[in-house]
């Protein structure tokens, strides 16, 4: 213990900081709170088909949900199995 401490007759020690040191009453010992957590690869394509797209050069913008719709469609009739599969399950 130091001078100061054991004149005020304070124990000082683990779990028992020095007066001068402890936290005011109603301050934070974390003031910034805890750092903002980066969105997950889902939450940033959920924003992006959420948002207008322009699909082959179309003057009217289309959701995002929309414009792929279209694209799959346009595949499926052109041919593409694999996305006519996907079409016919997602439809059922």
């Amino acid at each position: 213990m130091t001078d100061e401490n054991q004149a005020a007759g304070e124990t000082v020690g683990y779990g028992n900081p020095p007066r001068h040191t402890q936290f005011r009453p109603g301050q934070s010992g974390n003031p910034g709170g805890r750092p903002k957590q980066h969105g997950s690869l889902f939450d940033a394509l959920i924003d992006v088909l959420e948002g207008d797209v322009a699909l082959d050069g179309e003057e009217a913008l289309l959701q995002g949900y929309e414009a792929v719709a279209r694209a799959l469609v346009k595949r499926a009739i052109e041919g593409d199995g694999r996305a006519a599969q996907i079409l016919l399950r997602e439809v059922k």
